[in-house]
């Protein structure tokens, strides 16, 4: 029996399913940039501080994709007010991390993800959305 794609709202409580999908990003970058980036870590929970801040505050979230009940994919948004004089007062949505495990890839689960963050952004009040 296959089992649908399904997604929600992170919480706090998934700070460790966060951690492990991020595994992904870590290796990826690490690949890319050994001179920047750790390298993926079976002890991924030493990643705990930098995703609770993508889970903490009215201004961010983070939604996961499941596929029953195996995590398969994460993305992490924040809204933004510039204040600088030097931009234009706009609220923005700014996609921090997206990951999707690579057995569930071409399957629209980063397409999902990333309309899933920008309605959440646009109901914030963000009228553009970047990826950083």
């Amino acid at each position: 029996m296959t089992h649908p794609i399904s997604y929600r709202r992170a919480s706090i409580e998934d700070v460790f399913t966060i951690c492990e999908l991020g595994q992904i990003l870590n290796a990826s970058h690490h690949l890319a940039r050994p001179d920047i980036y750790a390298d993926a870590t079976a002890e991924f929970g030493r990643d705990k501080p930098h995703w609770l801040s993508s889970l903490e505050g009215e201004d961010r979230a983070a939604f996961l994709a499941e596929i029953g009940s195996k995590p398969v994919g994460f993305i992490t948004i924040q809204v933004v007010r510039p204040i600088s004089p030097l931009l234009q007062p706009m609220v923005v949505g700014r996609i921090g991390s997206v990951a999707v495990s690579e057995e569930i890839r071409g399957r629209g689960v980063g397409s999902c993800l990333i309309q899933l963050a920008e309605e959440w952004a646009r109901k914030q009040g963000a009228t553009d959305i970047r990826l950083t």
